[in-house]
């Protein structure tokens, strides 16, 4: 345990800790807390066009047309890696676009002086492409175990018309092709 002495030494040591006090200083560390994914307040960087990020998102949610809440949350993921992958294409073109643009350098040094950078993007975009795969099948899978289940239940039930008895029995064989998927 401290004692009373340590912790006053700490109360005045943090004095000294109050961050960047230049606006160069601060300017330099405004992107320390950017967070991303889940997190992050949004998946937008300084620079990238909320508009054509929407457009990515209504392009997406009206191709897959998510029923419920597991499908969303798959088309989610695929709005966000889509939007992760063309950034980082972007970002690969101006690695190219910077290393080429020095009067006198050939695309060997160009490549020789990006080589470790783009050898990093280029498995960032990897695992991203994997992902979209991946998160793509398990989506047709889900809508595919969704359309069987509507199908065999209106089969099952051909007299019933009431909307309120539909989801109920509807949810339980949603719940059992759920449980498929895991």
């Amino acid at each position: 345990m401290s004692t009373l002495i340590q912790i006053e030494s700490n109360r005045r040591n943090a004095q000294h800790s109050t961050g960047p006090a230049t606006p160069a200083g601060r300017n330099a560390v405004r992107l320390n807390a950017l967070k991303y994914g889940i997190h992050a307040k949004s998946l937008l960087i300084p620079g990238e066009d909320p508009a054509e990020f929407q457009a990515l998102v209504e392009d997406l949610q009206n191709t897959w047309k998510p029923q419920d809440s597991a499908e969303r949350q798959f088309v989610d993921q695929l709005t966000t890696s889509s939007w992760r992958l063309n950034r980082l294409r972007n970002a690969e073109a101006q690695l190219w676009a910077d290393a080429t643009g020095k009067p006198g350098v050939t695309l060997g040094q160009a490549l020789e002086s990006i080589s470790r950078t783009l050898d990093r993007v280029g498995r960032m975009i990897d695992r991203i492409e994997r992902s979209i795969r991946q998160t793509t099948r398990d989506l047709e899978r889900l809508i595919a175990l969704r359309v069987n289940a509507e199908k065999n239940f209106k089969a099952a039930n051909p007299g019933v018309t009431e909307q309120s008895q539909f989801p109920t029995a509807l949810q339980r064989e949603q719940a059992n092709w759920r449980k498929q998927i895991e």
